[in-house]
């Protein structure tokens, strides 16, 4: 009887060699947004624990080890010491209703605790105002074909937050689309009854070219934050000591509704542009002569999408050539932009025109009609007569002078025709070289330069080649690598297509690899606000590919 109860005591003392606590955070999850469900797991012995599970309805899009703290009691004089070990599992809910989290098994220090099923209820909108949360704002959820939207992504915590990354960018795909780079102020709001810190985490300014339903798609995020109650501990004040944790956020998806502009009485001028748009047009002056430039600018600013709207015709007239049109676009930072198109055109005759009136319209979303603007083009002259007016009149005059020469014979007139021998050469044969001798020479010189460049262009090219790649790494190795640059970088490593293909394929090592397809995902990810940014370089892996690229070192 005595060993039986010793076997039991043991078996107890087995059982619980250490402990389980599973809870979630929020304790009852929102539909699109994720939560944490943590285990805490408390032992007296070492050992990282082993966790599975089997989730029905949610999706684990992320493992965190949020840290482990010790606790030492003394009972009865003796020291006590018990270990406590915190890992999150970030769970994305699939939909409204119920998530369960089955077969929950923990292996520790061989031993293994088996954990009842835990079902957890996702509502459609939280109970309790969160204390972290992303939302994305629109400045209007209905617009028409073509009109500037404005999107704001927000992060909304009253907790202290000290990082933010973005996971995941909205795609937007269904848009055009500007990216605009806002100041980061963070500022105190108000939120369903709650104060909140609010800061711009994202900007996009979208188009629509056709009527329909969108969605805005949401971001992801991923914040980490001290459990202080105090928002402003984010801007670097206290919250320093506090315990950080980490929660994955994402901003509900909105629904927007485009209309089709309205088909009557559109005017003939109607530019396809929407919202209040201002034009000028100048002229470099009014008076040309024959073959002079004729400049011409015209400049389009306002809130549309003028990435679309193509140089219209200013000068139609015949005896006005176009001859080249070039366009700039620029974004301003009131969400406006500014686009600018400059014409040459040369004016090929003899013209002349009276001052005249040019008109453009766009589309006015809050009157709900056409407006129309009116630019003046001036009175034009061009003097001067063309190459082919010349001709003709020459041709004009030798023919009037055969008409007089055909009367006067025809009068009994005698007319003094110059005599010319028919059967002696103008020149003679054997003086040809003589005469063409240095023409002659300088073919021959032309043609040696030319078989002495094709023998040897291979070996120029490759000087200036190893020159401009000289100059290259420098301009990396001293101001940091640009888009431009790692596109002349990748040309070197292969001839495929496009950039990504000619790392994947070179011949380079998989860190180096890695190092330059992370620089092309952070450009993907940048315009898309500024086309110019420029990265700091890893100079050793760029000194690698250098020596690489130069057969100075193989890899």
């Amino acid at each position: 009887m005595k060993k039986i109860l010793i076997l039991i005591l043991l078996n107890i003392s087995v059982l619980f060699a250490f402990e389980v606590d599973i809870k979630t955070d929020p304790d009852m999850p929102v539909k699109d947004e994720a939560f944490r469900l943590i285990f805490e797991i408390t032992s007296e012995k070492g050992g990282e624990p082993i966790i599975s599970f089997d989730p029905l309805g949610a999706e684990v899009t992320e493992k965190i080890n949020l840290g482990t703290s010790t606790r030492t009691t003394l009972i009865n004089g003796k020291l006590s010491t018990s270990r406590k070990v915190s890992i999150a599992y970030i769970m994305q809910p699939q939909q409204i209703g119920s998530v369960f989290i089955r077969n929950i098994k923990v292996d520790l220090n061989g031993e293994t605790k088996k954990i009842d099923t835990i079902r957890k209820t996702v509502l459609s909108e939280p109970r309790r105002a969160r204390d972290i949360f992303a939302l994305a704002e629109v400045d209007k959820t209905e617009a028409f074909v073509n009109e500037s939207i404005l999107v704001r992504y927000y992060l909304y915590n009253k907790v202290s937050v000290t990082a933010t990354d973005i996971v995941k960018f909205p795609d937007l795909d269904k848009f055009m689309k500007r990216f605009h780079q806002e100041k980061l102020r963070p500022e105190r709001v108000r939120y369903n009854g709650e104060i909140y810190l609010r800061r711009i985490i994202y900007t996009a300014q979208v188009f629509a070219n056709q009527p329909g339903e969108y969605k805005i798609d949401p971001i992801k995020m991923s914040v980490s934050y001290t459990k202080s109650r105090d928002p402003f501990d984010s801007l670097g004040f206290g919250g320093g000591f506090a315990r950080q944790s980490k929660l994955s956020v994402t901003s509900k998806p909105i629904e927007i509704k485009i209309k089709q502009l309205p088909i009557d009485n559109v005017p003939k001028n109607f530019t396809g542009l929407v919202g209040k748009h201002d034009f000028k047009l100048k002229f470099n002056k009014s008076r040309f002569v024959v073959n002079e430039p004729i400049e011409v600018k015209l400049e389009v600013s306002g809130a549309g999408a003028l990435e679309l709207f193509e140089a219209p015709k200013i000068l139609t007239d015949p005896s006005i050539e176009s001859f080249e049109v070039t366009s700039d676009l620029q974004l301003n930072a009131d969400f406006k932009a500014s686009k600018s198109f400059e014409y040459t055109y040369l004016g090929r005759d003899n013209y002349t025109s009276e001052a005249s009136k040019l008109g453009f319209s766009y589309f006015d979303p809050e009157s709900l009609s056409f407006k129309e603007v009116l630019l003046d083009i001036p009175a034009i002259k061009i003097a001067g007569t063309s190459a082919s007016g010349k001709k003709k009149q020459g041709e004009n005059k030798l023919g009037a002078a055969s008409e007089n020469n055909s009367n006067a014979q025809n009068n009994g007139n005698l007319v003094p025709v110059e005599q010319f021998d028919y059967y002696t050469p103008l020149y003679n044969l054997h003086n040809t070289y003589q005469y063409n001798s240095k023409y002659i020479a300088l073919v021959f010189i032309i043609l040696a330069l030319l078989v002495l460049f094709i023998k040897f262009k291979d070996d120029i090219a490759g000087l200036f080649k190893e020159e401009e790649t000289h100059d290259l790494f420098s301009r990396i190795m001293k101001e940091g690598i640009s888009y431009g640059d790692l596109y002349l970088l990748s040309e070197l490593l292969g001839k495929d297509q496009d950039i990504k293909s000619r790392i994947q394929k070179s011949e380079l090592p998989s860190k180096h690899k890695t190092y330059l397809l992370e620089l092309l995902n952070k450009f993907d990810k940048s315009y898309k606000s500024n086309k110019n940014k420029v990265f700091k370089t890893n100079k050793g892996i760029i000194k690698d590919i250098k020596k690489h690229l130069s057969g100075e070192d193989e890899f």
